[in-house]
């Protein structure tokens, strides 16, 4: 048991918009529309024959903050829906996205837990937004509109550091590429990373980045699987392909609109930072979607936070069963509708994570492949009923969750954590590889396109 923490810990995060500066319109009179909460103000008397939302007033306002920073020309969405005639064009499908809760791609379960940056729309605004299409879409007057602030340049308060790969990298692999590159590392001191920001060479290609480190023990390894493979980088899917034992590994990543150095913020919480040595690599992970646009070079970059000391140093604790990793007990039999696996542990009983101490657990991420159905993280604790961490019951390989608590969690020694995944490997759900629906195979824990993980990972400072 005392080998779990050597887990592969690997996350392609998820989607769109979060981080967008605030936009809230001003009731206009005998209309409700969206308040600062994000329910609908009340509204007060303006005649009867006026429509109840417009897309001016209304409309627009919960689409730049949900949907335009992805959906925005330039971004990685496949259409823009920044403007009237647009929405309008493409009305039942975004309708039927919207009210299916497929978007905005935030798949955590809503009576789990409550977390910064909840993308999520409201029943209200869902709501609001059947109504205007039932109402025939009304455009409403542009003078009601409120001037729509632009889209942050950075997530990052500064760019204290700039990695980059030494030239560009043409994607070749369709529909979806995904890339490793090995960075060096400059710092010759002990550093800590307070904050990460992924900068895509082509944002219409690059549907997330996620940042790892390597520390000089495992350098060589990662130096040789980059030599074996011809160009720049080497293919990776689950994980750079080394396991770090000790210290922290997985950095941070981003998603187009929604990036995590730990969660859905850019940056850490205040006071907590990731300790980065003279001789560590960093190795980032690229995956570029291929499937609309025709492959294009690429020169993504990676921009780090730094601080030489910080109150709380950090890390990210991988979670699952040892079992499922080193010894095969993860099996997903071919042609099984419902397999389900579950572990727990009271993870203090190991030093590497806090040596007997209690801890907070700050962010959660949640990862599986492509079959996987469901996720869930919580804490059984000793006094009181189970604290739900994060839970995903629709799982979606391309919008993987990952969460900043709006609480942290205290974790106490006598706890314990507990994970439950459920995937469906019939051949109504079987990925498609080359063009090709694939037939179900026995499957267990693996790195590759079509192995499986049920894998947690948290950001925590011991107390």
């Amino acid at each position: 048991m005392a080998h779990w923490l050597r887990i592969l810990p690997v996350l392609a995060l998820c989607g769109c918009p979060a981080g967008v500066p605030q936009v809230t319109p001003d009731a206009a009179p005998g209309r409700p529309s969206v308040a600062p909460d994000g329910g609908l103000a009340p509204a007060s008397d303006g005649g009867a024959d006026a429509p109840l939302f417009t897309w001016h007033r209304d409309l627009q306002p919960l689409f730049y903050r949900r949907c335009q920073s992805c959906h925005r020309p330039g971004a990685i969405g496949p259409f823009d829906l920044s403007h009237y005639d647009q929405v309008v064009a493409l009305a039942p499908m975004v309708e039927d996205a919207i009210v299916g809760r497929r978007m905005p791609p935030w798949k955590a379960g809503a009576d789990c837990n409550s977390y910064e940056g909840d993308i999520s729309l409201s029943d209200d605004e869902i709501g609001m937004v059947q109504w205007w299409v039932a109402d025939g879409m009304p455009e409403g007057d542009p003078s009601e509109a409120q001037p729509a602030p632009p889209f942050p340049e950075q997530a990052l308060s500064r760019h204290d550091l700039i990695l980059e790969p030494p030239e560009p990298y043409l994607p070749t692999r369709r529909p979806d590429d995904y890339r490793c590159f090995v960075l060096d590392w400059p710092e010759t001191r002990r550093r800590f990373i307070t904050g990460f920001e992924a900068l895509p060479g082509d944002p219409q290609l690059v549907h997330h980045v996620i940042a790892f480190r390597i520390s000089a023990a495992k350098r060589q390894q990662i130096l040789d699987r980059d030599e074996r493979e011809p160009g720049l980088g080497y293919t990776c899917f689950g994980s750079p392909g080394v396991i770090e034992e000790e210290g922290t590994w997985w950095l941070g990543s981003w998603a187009p609109g929604f990036v995590l150095a730990g969660s859905v913020g850019a940056e850490l919480p205040p006071g907590l930072g990731l300790a980065m040595e003279p001789g560590d690599t960093v190795v980032i992970q690229v995956h570029y979607n291929t499937t609309v646009l025709e492959p294009r070079p690429d020169r993504t970059r990676v921009a780090f936070m730094l601080e030489d000391e910080v109150e709380k140093p950090s890390r990210w604790l991988p979670f699952a069963d040892p079992d499922w990793i080193w010894g095969s007990e993860m099996p997903i039999p071919a042609g099984e509708a419902d397999v389900r696996h579950e572990f727990q542990v009271d993870p203090t009983l190991f030093p590497p994570v806090s040596d007997g101490r209690p801890f907070l657990i700050h962010d959660v991420g949640l990862h599986m492949h492509l079959l996987g159905r469901s996720i869930r993280l919580e804490v059984l604790n000793q006094e009181g009923p189970p604290s739900c961490l994060l839970d995903v019951p629709d799982w979606d390989f391309n919008w993987q969750p990952a969460a900043r608590l709006a609480q942290p969690h205290l974790f106490r020694p006598g706890d314990q954590l507990r994970m439950a995944c459920q995937w469906d490997n019939s051949q109504a759900n079987q990925p498609s590889l080359n063009g090709e629906i694939l037939s179900p195979q026995d499957q267990n824990w693996g790195d590759g396109t079509t192995d499986e993980m049920c894998l947690g990972l948290m950001l925590i400072s011991t107390q």
